[in-house]
């Protein structure tokens, strides 16, 4: 033990202490790049001044044959923190950080040592790594340390920067998704904390070619995926804390720190490998005038954000001023062809939702490109104050392929379906009905404006948007006899509104004797039958509209989706009695059925005719159910296959939300999910056999490794309990 002697009394009063920005209490080796060994150079290198404390000293990490060294000595750490305040270290102190640690005991120590540097600087920022292991190599600290942690350190941290591994160690979660890493971070979000940021986040969503950081806060969660670099040095996740907590002291927001701190990450992985180093080689450090913006070469890092609110997780972009009624996956497409997809970095992805049943013959289709650009450079808009010739032209069109007699355009399904409520209630009053009412389905959809809602069958697309319009009589769906009882009990109905085949509801195919039976019964009471078919509608079922499986004709239909291809319309259709039920001024739309509209929608029939795009879909879609019943009809978690056309639902045992954004990250597939369990396909009429192949390959893929993940979070999850 070194005595302090004369010469090395106090120095005298005029002389002032060395000025610290930061102290690093973590690992040291005497040859390699980990712990002080990295985080001593990288803060320096950002113009700060450090204090080096050990925790243990090593010759080298446990990943070469020999090794000596071990922990520091209880009375040795406790004496390096106590002569560090002795020296007047604390008041000018800006920050500590701290990784890992030779045991309990120190973490101990140095929760005391941190809450009295605290109260000598209150705005001391304090940022912990609290290492315990990892996935590659498990646990290999002492045993007790995600506890010493937990009782002696978190809560004093401004921020955390756990692995993946640690993050389910620390809070007894299982981590798999980004969804769930959210939610396991936040029980961390106590005390100081401020924010959680994870390396390495749920490997399972991960690219082949990418990992993630999960950067968590109180208000918000950020995502920043950076390349998966081949290299095995270690001393990354010090390197990535040092300098997080850099930029983060040198004017930084935590998210632009965490985004350079994954820079860095890169920069020094690729470094490594051009140098084919054992140990981690420092690239030249970004500047600090960088303002956390990448560099041409960097744009492979790349960052989104959730906005966290009462439990759910909304994807918007960083600093977003559009309003959060979308859950929006973290991708951003730029081009597309036919049933093909790139996004804004030049990744290729395979479309089995055609914008939900919306572009039908693919994206950017030559032809309708040519007529949008073509019409936009004659006649946009005039208003319904005057003739619009293409508006008759596509009314007349459509007239002959549904046997309806009269149109109304507008701009979306919803608008469509409005326009039939409105029929509906003024045939009502035509009736002489004071309270006209209207049967709808259970588990059906119809939009999103108020009088749709209350038409739609679901409370959770209902709730908070009380008190609904009354004079609508929800019935089960596909249940005759449902409806015949309702008719006996209720004079005043005056309609029914069905969706041939239930979207949003889950892949629902109506059987065709119910939808002839409703006729019937329509026609028995004086009732509307009127069709929602803004998702069945245009092919979508292999033919022109699902209806015509039933050889039936309704009073009413709505079609929207498909008619545009992408651009923007919406009609409704009727015909006898329904067809006269408006006369001028009951009913309007400012943009509906304008040049632009109608002849891209009369390109369309165009396009669709020609190519036999009904037929195709009854032939892809039947090729498409028997190649998943074929791949998955003994899977484990797989309920059943059903559909009509090229509209295929995948009903699995449990919810499976989360598969929207992994078939994107690990399949580059878009699908859908609805009803919570169901995968929804509705890939573009335009495919060929192979891409209809291929997305069964894929599915199939996305759903072998769901059971596989189940299997991991079910042993997981036993051995929390056994705990």
């Amino acid at each position: 033990m070194i005595q302090p002697t004369a010469a090395s009394a106090e120095p005298a009063p005029s002389l002032r202490p060395l000025p610290i920005d930061v102290v690093s209490i973590q690992s040291q080796v005497v040859y390699g790049r980990v712990g002080n060994n990295v985080a001593v150079p990288a803060l320096q290198a950002q113009g700060l001044t450090v204090a080096a404390v050990p925790t243990v000293v090593l010759s080298n990490t446990p990943h070469y044959p020999t090794i000596h060294g071990g922990p520091v000595p209880a009375a040795w750490f406790e004496g390096y923190l106590r002569d560090l305040s002795a020296r007047g270290v604390l008041p000018p102190l800006r920050a500590i950080l701290t990784g890992y640690l030779g045991g309990p005991e120190q973490a101990q120590a140095l929760g005391s040592w941190i809450g009295q540097a605290m109260e000598v600087q209150p705005a001391l920022r304090v940022v912990v790594d609290p290492v315990l292991g990892d996935h590659d190599h498990g646990e290999y600290v002492s045993p007790g340390m995600a506890d010493a942690y937990r009782r002696h350190l978190l809560s004093l941290a401004d921020g955390l920067t756990p692995n993946g591994f640690e993050l389910a160690h620390l809070t007894g979660m299982a981590v798999n998704r980004v969804e769930s890493v959210v939610a396991a971070a936040r029980t961390l979000l106590t005390g100081r904390t401020q924010w959680v940021a994870v390396t390495s986040a749920a490997p399972d969503t991960w690219a082949h070619d990418e990992m993630q950081v999960v950067l968590v806060t109180r208000t918000q969660a950020e995502v920043i995926r950076h390349p998966r670099i081949d290299a095995t040095s270690k001393g990354t996740g010090d390197l990535f804390c040092a300098t997080l907590t850099g930029y983060w002291l040198n004017g930084a927001s935590v998210p632009q720190a965490t985004a350079q701190a994954c820079r860095q990450v890169v920069r020094a992985l690729r470094h490594t490998q051009q140098g084919q180093c054992a140990e981690l080689l420092f690239p030249p450090m970004a500047t600090r005038q960088d303002d956390g913006q990448p560099q041409a070469h960097e744009r492979d890092v790349r960052q989104f954000t959730y906005q966290i609110g009462n439990g759910d997780l909304s994807m918007q972009p960083a600093a977003s001023h559009l309003m959060r009624a979308y859950a929006r996956q973290p991708v951003s497409f730029v081009r597309g062809s036919g049933a093909r997809l790139w996004d804004d970095q030049g990744v290729e992805y395979l479309d089995a939702i055609a914008g939900v049943a919306v572009t039908s013959l693919g994206h950017a289709h030559p032809e309708i490109s040519a007529a949008i650009a073509q019409q936009a450079g004659t006649l946009l808009h005039t208003s319904n104050v005057f003739r619009i010739d293409w508006q008759e032209r596509l009314g007349e069109r459509l007239c002959a392929l549904t046997g309806m007699q009269r149109a109304f355009f507008c701009n979306s399904g919803a608008e469509a379906n409005e326009t039939a409520l409105k029929l509906a209630r003024l045939h009502g009053h035509r009736k002489q009905v004071a309270n006209p009412k209207i049967v709808v389905m259970e588990n059906g959809f119809h939009g999103r404006t108020i009088a749709t809602l209350s038409a739609t069958g679901n409370l959770a697309k209902q709730g908070g948007f009380e008190p609904l319009l009354p004079g609508f009589l929800h019935l089960s769906y596909d249940d005759i006899e449902a409806v015949r009882q309702a008719a006996e009990q209720s004079p005043d109905i005056v309609a029914v509104l069905i969706e041939p085949v239930q979207g949003e509801g889950g892949i629902r195919v109506a059987r065709a004797d119910y939808l002839r039976e409703l006729r019937a019964l329509c026609d028995q009471h004086g009732w509307l039958l009127m069709l929602d078919e803004i998702q069945t509608g245009m092919g979508r079922t292999g033919a022109w509209f699902g209806y015509q499986h039933a050889a039936i004709t309704p009073d009413v239909m709505t079609v929207a989706k498909a008619l545009g291809n992408g651009f923007p319309i919406g009609a409704c259709l009727a015909r006898g009695a329904a067809a006269d039920l408006f006369s001028p001024g009951q009913h309007g739309s400012t943009f509906g059925g304008n040049p632009l509209a109608c002849r891209v929608g009369c390109t369309v029939l165009d396009l669709m005719t020609r190519d036999e795009l009904p037929r195709r879909a009854a032939v892809l879609g039947a090729r498409l159910l028997d190649s998943l019943q074929k791949a998955l009809g003994g899977h484990p978690n797989v309920n059943a296959i059903r559909g009509q056309g090229l509209m295929v639902g995948i009903e699995l045992d449990r919810n499976c939300t989360e598969l929207v954004g992994r078939a994107l990250a690990e399949q580059r597939l878009l699908i859908t999910v609805t009803r919570g369990s169901v995968i929804r396909l509705l890939p573009p009429l335009i495919c060929d056999e192979m891409q209809i192949d291929d997305i069964v390959v894929r599915v199939a893929r996305l759903l072998a490794s769901n059971v596989a993940k189940n299997a991991i979070v079910e042993a997981a999850a036993q051995t929390i309990v056994g705990r």
